[in-house]
């Protein structure tokens, strides 16, 4: 879309973000939360040092309005989660939007991150929840749908009927097509009607 309501980013660096949001134009606000320095810190190499880094919302204040960004340190392993909660100005709905990296390495990590974010997110009346971002495995056939399915949380892709994959790498990697649909945006009490995977 040219004039999105809300964007989720992972893997930024805080040096970047401004540089995003000056792109978007005044209408948009961003927040960062920042991962603990050795969080992903076995991906490092000397060509590329540590920076701050982590997830972020950017969310467009013609559609949403800000009531407030949290940074959430999912599972206390150093992994953090960007919370944006807000007001959908059309509808006067409550919203909220979690940009989430779940570890890469272990499935038992992504599902106790998956856990620790729901609850730190439990389901309020009257407020539609997205969570969007890099779980790194499917999130309707992967170990992580046990954190998602049982808080209410629906697979917007899948639920449209689109199993494209989001990632460059095929469904034989692994021998397993889970690894192929690693991104994905997630809602609670709110109806999925279309989705793209554009690149």
């Amino acid at each position: 879309r040219d004039d999105p309501a809300r964007i989720a980013e992972q893997q930024v660096q805080e040096s970047e973000l401004p540089y995003f949001l000056a792109a978007l134009g005044p209408a948009f606000r961003g927040f960062m939360a920042h991962n603990d320095p050795d969080w992903w810190s076995n991906w490092l190499v000397p060509q590329i040092p540590w920076a701050p880094n982590g997830t972020a919302v950017i969310i467009n204040r013609k559609s949403l309005s800000v009531a407030s960004f949290t940074d959430l340190a999912i599972s206390g392993d150093g992994n953090h989660a960007a919370l944006f909660d807000g007001v959908h100005q059309a509808t006067g709905r409550r919203v909220r939007v979690a940009s989430i990296h779940l570890d890469s390495d272990f499935e038992s990590n992504r599902l106790r991150e998956a856990r620790s974010l729901m609850k730190q997110l439990p389901a309020v009346l009257g407020s539609t929840d997205v969570v969007c971002g890099d779980v790194n495995e499917d999130a309707v056939t992967g170990a992580v749908s046990n954190g998602f399915e049982p808080a209410g949380f629906v697979d917007v892709l899948a639920s449209v009927g689109n199993r494209e994959p989001t990632h460059p790498w095929s469904s034989s990697y692994n021998t397993a097509p889970r690894w192929a649909i690693i991104d994905h945006i997630v809602v609670r009490n709110g109806r999925p009607l279309s989705g793209d995977v554009f690149d």
